[in-house]
């Protein structure tokens, strides 16, 4: 345990000192698990594009990806990957009451600010936490996709998020 910057003694300092050092990690996070999940759609055999055009918001910011094939109920799924700090005033309070709470507080938030894509796309909300906790959203949408490649390639241990 190590004294950070909040004033608090946490595992890994990095992730809990509020400032720049967190919103870098945060990029740094949301990046990388952005590539994460595009090659695990890629491998499973499902074209994506990243950062679509011609599908934004009001104001003018776009989903992270968005499948050029039908997902389901012959809609395209689009998503925008999230990661939080729990311990952010905004998600404390969630946080202290269940360790998924911050992670399902961001994606209902993420989920409102994408109520107004067209009736062609399905938008999937994919937050986690930097503590590595994912939303339940997530956890479904994971599970999917890791079955699919354990079916395409026959390697059980492909899929890495398990349906308990």
């Amino acid at each position: 345990m190590f004294g950070c910057g909040c004033g608090a003694y946490c595992l890994v300092t990095l992730c809990f000192v509020f400032g720049r050092r967190v919103q870098i990690l945060t990029y740094l996070l949301t990046y990388l698990l952005t590539y994460l999940i595009v090659r695990s759609f890629s491998a499973a055999g499902v074209p994506v594009v990243k950062e679509p055009t011609g599908l934004s918001r009001p104001d003018g910011k776009r989903p992270d990806v968005l499948t050029l094939v039908p997902w389901q109920n012959c809609k395209a799924l689009c998503w925008d990957v999230t990661v939080i700090c729990p311990l952010a005033d905004s998600y404390i309070s969630a946080a202290t009451r269940d360790a998924r709470a911050a992670a399902e507080l961001a994606a209902s938030r993420k989920e409102v600010k994408y109520a107004g894509l067209d009736g062609r796309h399905m938008f999937a909300s994919t937050a986690f936490e930097n503590l590595a906790v994912p939303s339940a959203s997530n956890r479904q949408l994971l599970s999917y996709l890791g079955r699919r490649l354990t079916d395409i390639s026959g390697e059980s241990r492909e899929t890495c998020f398990r349906d308990a």
